[in-house]
């Protein structure tokens, strides 16, 4: 099974890439957020199975909304490049993913470490003190950084070596000039799912974008907490 989908997405290797990195960096986030599920499960036993699943699906979005926005230029550039750069946008491809994925990793661990000691997920508090001398010192003391940079760098190559399992590292393969009849499927594939890249980068269809207040759903400030995602509060206290 796991050749026949390698064969299938050596078919149509820049739809199945984009589609790959996206997933594995979704899968990242939603593997924290139910880790802080289970972690804080007492703290939830009042909420209806209904207003878990919502709670859920609002923090999906969010993850969405960060996933969408650093993977459309890896959209762009593979919907863009002529089949004779493909040899060489794979490694710039790979090692953005790379990037993304450590930079996901590194965020979240140091987020469940923060929910620990605060309640929240990471917030403007990161930008107002996060550089100060004192506060960098204490942090370094209270969490594990060896620890979190080994689980980081773990976690990264295992991503990395999963989609270059299913993927060949080498998109200019003769697996893919063999299969020139795909190339417009493979195209259309990618341009569909830069669209739907570019809706999710919103979180919604409304006339403004999502923003932190949407995971604000319950009474039970823990679970909003676990709803929302702190690398999106950050980013968008950071934009503001």
């Amino acid at each position: 099974m796991l050749s026949s989908l390698t064969t299938f997405a050596s078919t149509i290797p820049r739809t199945s890439v984009y589609t790959l990195i996206v997933t594995m960096a979704l899968l990242i986030l939603t593997g924290f957020r139910l880790w802080l599920y289970w972690e804080r499960s007492s703290d939830l036993n009042e909420l209806s199975l209904a207003h878990r699943l919502k709670l859920f699906w609002i923090g999906f979005r969010l993850d969405a909304v960060i996933v969408s926005r650093f993977t459309l230029i890896l959209a762009v550039a593979l919907l863009l490049a002529p089949d004779g750069w493909l040899q060489l946008l794979t490694r710039l491809v790979f090692f953005y993913a790379g990037m993304l994925f450590f930079l996901i990793f590194l965020a979240e661990m140091a987020g469940v470490h923060f929910f620990r000691y605060y309640d929240s997920r990471p917030n403007y508090l990161v930008l107002e003190h996060g550089f100060d001398a004192e506060v960098l010192r204490t942090v370094a003391k209270a969490y594990p950084i060896k620890w979190i940079l080994f689980l980081t760098a773990m976690g990264t190559v295992i991503c990395l070596l999963i989609v270059g399992r299913l993927v060949p590292l080498n998109l200019g393969t003769t697996t893919w000039a063999g299969a020139r009849y795909a190339w417009p499927w493979d195209h259309l594939g990618l341009f569909l799912l830069l669209l739907f890249a570019a809706v999710a980068a919103r979180g919604t269809l409304g006339r403004r974008p999502i923003n932190p207040s949407a995971a604000v759903l319950t009474p039970n400030r823990i679970a909003n907490e676990i709803a929302s995602s702190g690398i999106f509060n950050v980013l968008y206290e950071w934009v503001q």
